[in-house]
């Protein structure tokens, strides 16, 4: 008998692991899936535009690897943390002071820590491209010091310190600016740094933030509510718009694709149920309960065709990755060969697969 107990610890585990990888991890899994196997976690995070999909997997003999499957096959292990672009660059830290890029063609590329940032902070936290990511840093020549790190080939790293009361977390850049979570002293805002100060987002919450960037001026997040419930929000042109969650339920948006289409979850907190949800940019809602058997399950990443993964806790078992496509349904990762994880892609069309 599953007890509000087991709940509970299934839930903070399956929603803890996704906020951790938010957006990322690599893996495409070949052969056929041995579901609930003891001690072997996955946990599916992100897909790209190329049919790459991102997996994390975890285990007594795996220790943490991820597999970048489809275009450009590649293992790492001793991963602690990554992320996966749109077009399907790998890029992870492997420890707190190095950042490793896996572009989809190319040789990997090592990104250190600049000096000073030794037993310190130095966390990547958002990736737009190969060319194009960064991170929070709270380290500095004086002392731990709060604020932003960026990467450019012709620069290399440049640390952007904010005030000593301020704590930012970026998540994204539009090209014009980085957005993020600021905090200062109890409260905390979605912001976006731009021409060397923060322009703070309406959002009709006492505490938000944004969590991914669409493209220009189009951002989402969340807000907390009075009830002190998140909900998604989507910001577009500076005007903040709620995205739908039944009432008395929260929500959270784990993916984003650039067209405004957006992934998640809804938790009720009356039966302890997580179902993976979709957000469309023109506005549809969609729940897609808990795809595979099981009692909980999120969705956490979406590419430009509409193809979803997510991951499932079937009662009794490891959690499993999945992945969804309108043509397809649901599928477990472990259940298809890596080609066919490149078919819903090929050639830029679902017709294919």
């Amino acid at each position: 008998m599953t007890t509000k107990n087991d709940k509970s610890r299934r839930v903070r585990g399956l929603v803890g692991a996704v906020l951790a990888v938010t957006g990322v991890m690599g893996l495409g899994l070949g052969g056929p899936a041995v579901h609930g196997v003891p001690n072997q976690y996955q946990a599916a995070s992100g897909i790209a535009n190329n049919g790459r999909i991102a997996v994390f997997v975890t285990g007594a003999t795996l220790g943490n690897t991820i597999v970048a499957a489809g275009t450009g096959s590649q293992t790492q292990v001793g991963v602690n943390r990554a992320m996966i672009t749109r077009a399907g660059d790998i890029l992870h830290q492997p420890d707190m002071n190095t950042v490793v890029v896996l572009p989809v063609n190319g040789a990997p590329r090592t990104v250190a820590a600049p000096a000073g940032c030794d037993g310190g902070n130095f966390v990547l936290t958002w990736a737009r491209t190969a060319r194009s990511f960064g991170g929070f840093v709270a380290c500095g020549p004086s002392g731990i010091q709060p604020g932003f790190w960026q990467w450019a080939p012709t620069t290399g790293v440049a640390i952007t310190y904010v005030q000593p009361n301020e704590w930012f977390w970026p998540t994204g850049s539009d090209g014009t600016g980085i957005t993020g979570r600021l905090t200062r002293g109890p409260e905390m805002f979605a912001a976006v740094w731009r021409n060397g100060s923060f322009e703070l987002l309406a959002s009709g919450g006492t505490n938000a933030g944004v969590d991914h960037v669409v493209g220009l001026n189009h951002y989402i997040g969340y807000r907390i509510q009075a009830s002190g419930y998140g909900i998604p929000v989507r910001w577009l042109n500076g005007v903040a718009t709620d995205l739908m969650v039944p009432a008395g339920k929260f929500g959270a948006v784990l993916g984003v694709n650039a067209g405004g289409d957006a992934v998640g979850y809804v938790f009720d907190n009356v039966t302890w149920r997580l179902s993976s949800y979709v957000w469309r940019a023109d506005g549809s809602v969609f729940d897609l309960g808990a795809l595979l058997p099981g009692e909980y399950s999120v969705a956490s990443g979406i590419n430009s065709f509409g193809s979803i993964v997510g991951n499932s806790a079937p009662v009794g078992s490891e959690q499993e990755a999945y992945i969804w496509t309108p043509k397809s349904g649901v599928v477990r990762i472990g259940d298809m060969s890596a080609p066919k994880a490149t078919c819903w892609m090929r050639n830029g069309s679902r017709s294919n697969c």
